[in-house]
């Protein structure tokens, strides 16, 4: 009996140590003379493709072995090949048979997918009491079986239907328990998801130690959102101690998974020497090559830094016109607005009215009340787009629907050109307009 025990250590230390053939002839023999672990976890092996060939009816063959003499993760996962049709017929009156064994046994496994049988109705009658009933016994037992890591994405999904009332009672304090469930066995979304939840005290009291502590967890693992999360955290001093060189530190890591969000943050600081050296050349590199990547804001951060000049660079409208057409492309609305002044007054390209119509409606839709405004004058001056005085009074009241303020001469000088059923048909346009029509709809 003791060889078998030392020959199972043997096979299993060669298992996790990714020597699958070692690991394979140890289970081999040791399963042929009745070793339920060793039949488990050859069933493992068949089901993944680990040295032999994945091999479903053959998996099934050795987890059925030690199911049948009480071995519970083996019931557990033969339960789920009976549930998925793998290796075969799907079938889901056995595959209760093996959770409820597996489950009696105190197996927090067993007791899970029992209970997401009872929640689904699936060869069962649908029974959010029994459900709930097995959820909290396998929720003790989770806390019980340390480092135990089978089902992570299953836990979390039963937090999620906590936290929604999705089948299960709406609960935020079940829906937290079961999320750090997950997280603890290394669900990577869910450790994000609780250091969101602990940061905004969602769902969960408000402590960003505990959030700085899953942020990092997830971190360390590059989830690129946790990377981000705790650069802005540090950078801005948002519930931690204004760092910005550990803001650099979780910026680079993001960068080097490719994250333009990120790569923009860094260029900032290096543009700044904020946690780094500053190096205004690395700064603009990295914003370029974000902007060029489409990242919006990148393209606004370099159309601002060449409109306006600084130290380091002279002011070049050509350079900042084409940084914020980039953005204006993207439905930037304040930016199309600038855009269209920008070729209206000549800056950085050949003065072109037809141009500077263009795009200031395109920010007049986007209710940018100084754009309608001066759409409004262009359309009753006929600069650039053909005369019109009702959309040229249109354009004007929905500016000052916006906030802008205007004379009233300007109105009256357009109603002096308008008959009364123009003038009406402008105030139509103007208390019925919506954002994503075109003002001839409301004519």
């Amino acid at each position: 009996m003791n060889k078998n025990i030392d020959g199972y250590l043997v096979g299993l230390e060669a298992f996790m140590d990714g020597n699958f053939e070692v690991a394979y002839n140890k289970f081999k023999y040791l399963a042929s003379e009745g070793n339920l672990g060793a039949q488990f976890m050859l069933g493992q092996m068949y089901l993944r493709g680990q040295f032999v060939k994945k091999d479903f009816p053959e998996s099934v063959r050795y987890l059925e072995m030690a199911a049948e003499k009480g071995h519970a993760d083996a019931q557990v996962h033969l339960g789920r090949m009976y549930a998925l049709g793998k290796g075969v017929s799907e079938n889901n009156i056995e595959a209760i048979k093996w959770f409820q064994q597996a489950a009696e046994q105190g197996n927090p496994d067993g007791q899970l997918f029992l209970a997401i049988t009872y929640l689904l109705g699936k060869g069962v009658s649908e029974d959010c009491v029994k459900a709930v009933k097995w959820l909290h016994l396998a929720e003790k037992g989770y806390h019980r079986a340390t480092g135990q890591k089978n089902f992570s994405d299953v836990l979390a999904k039963i937090g999620d239907m906590f936290s929604g009332g999705d089948r299960l009672p709406q609960d935020k304090n079940e829906a937290l328990k079961w999320w750090t469930l997950a997280a603890e066995q290394g669900d990577v979304r869910t450790m994000t998801k609780l250091g969101r939840n602990f940061s905004n005290g969602d769902g969960a009291p408000q402590d960003f130690v505990e959030a700085v502590k899953w942020y990092r967890l997830a971190a360390n693992q590059g989830h690129i959102g946790s990377l981000l999360s705790l650069g802005t955290m540090y950078y801005n001093g948002e519930k931690v101690q204004q760092d910005f060189v550990e803001a650099a530190k979780w910026f680079q890591l993001a960068v080097d998974k490719g994250n333009l969000t990120a790569q923009r943050s860094l260029g900032h600081m290096y543009l700044e020497g904020k946690g780094v050296s500053k190096n205004y050349e690395t700064g603009m590199r990295m914003l370029q090559a974000a902007a060029e990547k489409e990242d919006t804001d990148s393209q606004i951060i370099l159309g601002n830094i060449h409109y306006y000049g600084n130290s380091d660079t002279p002011q070049d409208y050509a350079k900042a016109l084409r940084w914020y057409k980039m953005a204006a492309k993207q439905g930037v609305g304040w930016v199309q607005h600038v855009l269209g002044l920008m070729y209206l007054e000549g800056k950085g390209a050949t003065q072109d009215y037809g141009e500077a119509a263009i795009w200031l409606l395109e920010a007049a839709k986007r209710r940018i009340g100084n754009a309608q405004y001066r759409l409004g004058l262009m359309y009753g001056q006929g600069e650039g787009i053909k005369q019109d005085y009702v959309h040229a009074h249109a354009w004007v009241n929905l500016s000052i629907k916006e906030g802008v303020q205007v004379d009233r001469s300007v109105i009256e000088s357009f109603e002096s050109q308008m008959t009364h059923e123009q003038i009406a048909v402008a105030k139509k346009i103007t208390t019925s307009w919506l954002p994503w029509t075109s003002l001839d709809e409301w004519r």
